[in-house]
């Protein structure tokens, strides 16, 4: 008779898999940030694009960023993004603009509003993150995140 294969075995083949790790991982990260998300009306898409155009409004003020260089600066395919932008700026997270230089476009800004309650979120997911991290030394989350950032590097390359 057959042995049936435990939950934890599998798991030890899977934990050999960078693939799987690195998947594993980031499923459980983004569910713990997601959590935190609670009560805020938003998820982790509409973060992404909050935080985009926060880092966008903090290096260039208020320079344009088209929807289409938010959908490439994203990765958020062009469908879900005009849904969430609908949803952000209903809730007055962000507004729509014609572009001052391509009348078929147009430009994507954090409200004041928006930037003023996307900090408070911020600081919410920035503490969730740290305890995401907590079994890492300071020294072993700076080198994680370059090893990471050295294999985007890399991926985005070939």
């Amino acid at each position: 008779m057959a042995r049936k294969t435990t939950s934890a075995e599998i798991e030890a083949v899977h934990a050999q898999s960078p693939g799987y790790v690195i998947a594993m991982l980031h499923k459980l990260f983004r569910e713990r940030l997601a959590e935190t998300l609670a009560g805020t009306d938003l998820h982790m898409g509409q973060v992404l694009l909050l935080a985009t155009l926060q880092a966008q409004r903090a290096l260039h003020g208020e320079a344009t960023l088209t929807q289409t260089r938010l959908g490439q600066l994203t990765g958020i395919e062009k469908s879900s993004l005009v849904l969430m932008l609908d949803a952000l700026e209903k809730q007055g997270w962000v507004e729509r603009r014609r572009h001052p230089d391509d009348r078929r476009a147009h430009s994507v800004h954090l409200t004041d509003e928006g930037a003023r309650r996307f900090e408070a979120v911020g600081k919410k997911l920035y503490v969730q993150q740290q305890k995401n991290l907590a079994p890492l030394s300071a020294a072993e989350q700076e080198e994680l995140m370059a090893l990471m950032n050295r294999l985007i590097s890399h991926l985005r390359s070939i």
